[in-house]
C-alpha cells in the first residue's frame, strides 16, 4: 500500500511487513472519516482501520458472503459493494444483499447518474439500472401470486384483502400470510348459527366487494350473493342476509352515520342498520325509481346521497324525503360510481362514468371540464391539499384548489411506465392509513404509495441542443457552443433533448 499527497509519496507499506502476506485485492478510503480505509484481503476478508506504518484495523466488516470485491462506492452514507458473486449495501442496520435483481455475477462497477439512479456494470451480464420507485407491490413483499383485488382494510396488524374468490389476511407484525382467521362465533342477525369458526373458510370462494372499518373498530364485509353483509365485531361475526330484512344479498359498500347507524348499499335498495337489526329499507315504494345502487355518502345533518347505475343521484334527507339529481341538474353522466364528502371545502366530490364533478352544500352541481382524464374510480386528499385521483390509466395528483376552480393545469401523472405496479380495480375500495399510506386494490396486487410524500422527484433536467435547423439546413455549434446564423435566415427550428433516466416523465 502506498499513499500519495500532492503527487508526493508520503507512505509505503510492503505486504510482507503486514499480516496480509498473500496480498490485497481492493482498497477504498472512507470519505466520511479521513485517514481510514476499507481493505479486502486475498482471503476475502474486509477490514476497516487507519493508515499507519503497518495498518491497524479496528474491525472486520461483514459483507454478507460477497467475495472478490471489485468496487466500493459510498452513497448517502451507505457503502455499496460490487463483487464477483453479486451486489450488497452496508448501512447502520448491517449488510444487505440484493437478492431480487438480475445481476448476480462479476459485478465490477457502480455509477450514479445526475438524477440519482444506480447503474451497475458486469463483465458477464452487461449493464443494469436501478431506479427509485415511490410505489410498491404488497403481494410481491409477501410472496403472493398475482390476483385481482377489490378491497383492502387494516385493523391493528391485520390487513384484510377482498378478492373475487375469498379473503386474504396478512399479518404486518410477523410479515406472514395467514392460513386461517379464527372467530368465536358466526350467526345471522336473526340468530341462526352459521357454524363457522374460521372467517377465511366462511368467505372461501365469495366475491367481496368492499371491506370498511367503522368508528368502533368493527370490520364490515360486503359480499355478493353469498352471505350479504358481514360484521366482524372483535372475533364475533354477524351476517345480514335476505332472511334478516335485506332486499338481496348483493351488497356493494357501507357508510356510517354520525349517530352510529350503518347505511348499506344493496342491489335492490338502501338499508339502514341500527343496533344490530335492519331498521329501514328505501326502495321503489319510497321513490327510488332506480334501485341498482352503486355508492352512498352521508353528512352530519343526517342526509344520505346515493349514487346509482344510470339513475343519477338520490338525496334522502333526515326526515325521509327523497330528491333526485340527473343530467338536468348538471351531471355529465347518470352512472355515479363514487360520492365523497370534503369537510374542509364543504362539498361532495362525485365520480361518474365519464367525469368528475362536485356538489356544494346547497346541492348545486358543477362538472369539471379541465381534468385531464375521464375514466376515474376514486379520489383521496393528502395533508398538503393535493388530490390523488385513481384512474384506469394510472394515478393523478393535482392541487385541490386548482381542481375546484377547474383550472387548466398540468397534473402529475403516474402510470405503469412511471413505476406503478398495476392499475386500480374499477369500483374498488382502498384504505388510507393515518400516515398517508394508501393501499390500492389493483388488477394484480395491492399497490402501496404514501400520498403525503409523493413527488415528481425531478428538481432539474439536463438539456441539450446538438443542432438547429435554419431554412432547412442543419447548423451545428462552434466549439464555444454558439450557433452562428446568416443574417437573412427566415425560419429557425430548435431541436432540444432532455436526458431523463428515471421513471418520472417530467414536464419540460
Amino acid at each position: 500500500m502506498f499513499t500519495l499527497k500532492n503527487r508526493i509519496l508520503i507512505n509505503y507499506v510492503d505486504h510482507m511487513d503486514t499480516p496480509f502476506t498473500e496480498g490485497l485485492s481492493n482498497i477504498f478510503p472512507d470519505p466520511n472519516n479521513p485517514g481510514y480505509i476499507y481493505l479486502e484481503t486475498k482471503e476475502n476478508k474486509v477490514l476497516y482501520g487507519t493508515l499507519s506504518d503497518r495498518f491497524q484495523w479496528t474491525k472486520e466488516v461483514d459483507v454478507g458472503g460477497l467475495v472478490e470485491i471489485q468496487d466500493f462506492t459510498m452513497l448517502n452514507d451507505k457503502l455499496w459493494i460490487c463483487a464477483r458473486n453479486g451486489i450488497g449495501m452496508i448501512d447502520e442496520n448491517g449488510v444487505h444483499r440484493l437478492t431480487d435483481c438480475k445481476m448476480t455475477n462479476s459485478v465490477v462497477n457502480l455509477h450514479v447518474d445526475y438524477a440519482g439512479n444506480l447503474w451497475f456494470a458486469s463483465s458477464r451480464q452487461g449493464v443494469m439500472k436501478i431506479v427509485p420507485n415511490q410505489f410498491s407491490d404488497l403481494f410481491d413483499s409477501y410472496g403472493l401470486d398475482e390476483r385481482m383485488c377489490n378491497a383492502v382494510c387494516i385493523r391493528d396488524d391485520d390487513i384484510f384483502i377482498g378478492t373475487d374468490n375469498g379473503l386474504i389476511v396478512l399479518d404486518r407484525s410477523t410479515h406472514t400470510v395467514l392460513d386461517e382467521y379464527p372467530i368465536a362465533s358466526s350467526v345471522t342477525a336473526g340468530g341462526v348459527d352459521l357454524e363457522y369458526t374460521d372467517l377465511m373458510e366462511l368467505l372461501d370462494g365469495a366475491r367481496i366487494r368492499s371491506i370498511l372499518k367503522d368508528n368502533e373498530g368493527r370490520i364490515w364485509f360486503s359480499t355478493w350473493r353469498r352471505y350479504g353483509l358481514l360484521c366482524l365485531d372483535g372475533d364475533n361475526l354477524t351476517a345480514y342476509t335476505s332472511n334478516d330484512g335485506m332486499p338481496t344479498e348483493q351488497v356493494r359498500m357501507i357508510r356510517e352515520m354520525s349517530d352510529g347507524r350503518i347505511v348499506a348499499v344493496v342491489s335492490g335498495g338502501l338499508v339502514i342498520i341500527k343496533d344490530g337489526k335492519v331498521e329501514r329499507v328505501y326502495d321503489e315504494k319510497d321513490g327510488l325509481n332506480n334501485t341498482e345502487l352503486l355508492c352512498a355518502e352521508v353528512n352530519d345533518r343526517g342526509d344520505i346521497l346515493v349514487g346509482t347505475d344510470g339513475g343519477g343521484i338520490f338525496l334522502i334527507n333526515a326526515s325521509g324525503g327523497i330528491r333526485s339529481f340527473t343530467s338536468a341538474q348538471g351531471l355529465e353522466s347518470e352512472n355515479v360510481m363514487r360520492i365523497k364528502f370534503d369537510s374542509y371545502h364543504g362539498i361532495y366530490w362525485i365520480i361518474t362514468g365519464n367525469s368528475i364533478a362536485y356538489m356544494n352544500e346547497q346541492y348545486q352541481i358543477r362538472t369539471l371540464k379541465n381534468f385531464p382524464f375521464s375514466n376515474n374510480f376514486d379520489l383521496y386528499q393528502n395533508e398538503d391539499g393535493t388530490m390523488c385521483v385513481l384512474s384506469s390509466n394510472g394515478i393523478y395528483f393535482i392541487p385541490l384548489d386548482q381542481m375546484i376552480m377547474d383550472e387548466d393545469t398540468a397534473a402529475l401523472h403516474f402510470a405503469i411506465e412511471e413505476g406503478l405496479p398495476a392499475i386500480t380495480t374499477a369500483n374498488s375500495y382502498s384504505y388510507l392509513d393515518s400516515d398517508g399510506t394508501l393501499y390500492i386494490p389493483s388488477t394484480s396486487c395491492i399497490t402501496v404509495v404514501n400520498i403525503n410524500t409523493i413527488t415528481d422527484n425531478f428538481g432539474f433536467a439536463k438539456f441539450s441542443v446538438p443542432y438547429i435547423e435554419a431554412d432547412g439546413k442543419l447548423i451545428y455549434p462552434e466549439e464555444d457552443g454558439i450557433f452562428h446564423l446568416d443574417k437573412d435566415v427566415r425560419k429557425v427550428t430548435i431541436y432540444p433533448y432532455v436526458f431523463n433516466y428515471s421513471l418520472i416523465n417530467p414536464m419540460v
